[in-house]
């Protein structure tokens, strides 16, 4: 019984004597990569009861084709055949319940994460040096680049914007030792839909649907009273 009950004691770790802070919204920031690209954004986070959390999210998000393959050139990497970059901006709300609470300094509390919202698509047109420096032009069948891709500033007044909606799911994993402070990791899926396929790569396989595996490192804390 004497060793049971000194393993048990052993387990609990660290005994956690600060002081708790309860019940404040919270700020954080994250990035995270997916497989649709890169991610960031920020979250205001509002506490409703011990274990339930309402939130405002605002998210950027990268989108790529999976036929993009990366090639070399003069002028740095392309992806040939590029049509179109594409971001996305998402705002969303969504609800977070904890599963699983931290018992002491060095656990982890595990919590369920719902949200969605409405996102907004940028499809900016992609320009290539076709005779270096003079002659800059968008990628078709009947040219080609051979000196690469022209600066990203090339074509910015010509983006168009698609609209369309936005949901995840996801577990966060919290780990910081101090109450004040938030450090978390969240795994989980998402999707956008928009309302046209995003014109991406040259061809016909583009799509308007782009769901993705994710994993965001999020930081941030506790805001003052």
């Amino acid at each position: 019984m004497l060793c049971i009950f000194s393993s048990i004691s052993y387990a609990q770790g660290e005994i956690d004597e600060e002081t708790k802070v309860l019940f404040r919204d919270e700020f954080t920031v994250f990035i995270g990569v997916n497989t649709n690209g890169l991610a960031s954004g920020a979250r205001y986070a509002i506490h409703k009861d011990r274990l339930h959390k309402s939130f405002y999210e605002v998210q950027f998000f990268s989108l790529h084709h999976p036929k993009e393959i990366k090639l070399a050139s003069p002028t740095g990497r392309m992806v040939y055949g590029k049509m179109n970059d594409a971001f996305s901006l998402v705002l969303s709300a969504g609800n977070q319940k904890e599963l699983y609470s931290k018992l002491d300094k060095g656990s982890v509390a595990i919590s369920r994460i719902f949200d969605g919202g409405f996102a907004l698509g940028f499809e900016k047109p992609v320009y290539y040096y076709i005779e270096y420096p003079d002659v800059i032009e968008r990628f078709n069948s009947s040219n080609h680049a051979k000196y690469g891709k022209a600066p990203f500033t090339q074509g910015l007044g010509e983006t168009k914007l698609i609209p369309g909606v936005f949901a995840k799911t996801c577990l966060q994993f919290e780990y910081s030792k101090e109450d004040k402070e938030i450090r978390a990791l969240e795994i989980g899926l998402n999707v956008h839909a928009y309302m046209r396929k995003i014109q991406i790569m040259f061809s016909d396989d583009n799509s308007w649907f782009y769901p993705s595996i994710y994993i965001n490192y999020r930081f941030g804390g506790l805001l003052k009273p």
